[in-house]
């Protein structure tokens, strides 16, 4: 058995599910990330406020997905419907040169008509100058809009 397939889950103990096809690769405190077909899926906990020291610690977590994962690169959607906020500098951070630098494409999911509007201005105040990023509704959106783009590592 591979170490992907010892991390296989299906259900989480958050308030929401991870695919049957997808395969779990670690959680912290904010966030789980899955992986499939070459897109990491970040599913953010309920009423988290992500601060710089947040997304610091959810940097370290989404390293150590990539290396669960063997993958050097990979395409990402963050799941962030369920987030209470994002502090300026923890977007600042998620968008710097340092923690794009392993991501072929981005892309922000919520569910929320609010929050679609904010991510597609945290998108235009801190774009990401060398991946295609975009804004969805739904993960299946985001795979899709991924899955045209035909990136690989």
């Amino acid at each position: 058995m591979s170490e992907l397939q010892q991390h296989r889950v299906y259900k989480s103990d958050l308030s929401f599910e991870i695919s049957e096809d997808e395969t779990f690769l670690i959680e912290d405190e904010f966030v789980l990330f899955s992986y499939k077909d070459d897109i990491m899926i970040g599913r953010y906990k309920p009423e988290k406020h992500i601060d710089l020291k947040a997304a610091q610690q959810i940097a370290r977590t989404r390293e150590a997905a990539f290396r669960i994962a063997r993958q050097e690169k990979m395409m990402a959607i963050a799941e962030i419907s369920h987030l209470k906020s994002v502090s300026a500098e923890a977007r600042k951070f998620f968008a710097s040169p340092e923690q794009t630098k392993r991501l072929l494409a981005g892309a922000l999911v919520t569910k929320s008509l609010v929050g679609y509007v904010m991510g597609s201005f945290f998108i235009k105040l801190n774009p990401i100058k060398k991946i295609p990023e975009n804004m969805f509704r739904t993960i299946d959106e985001a795979k899709n809009w991924m899955n045209e783009l035909d990136l690989k590592a």
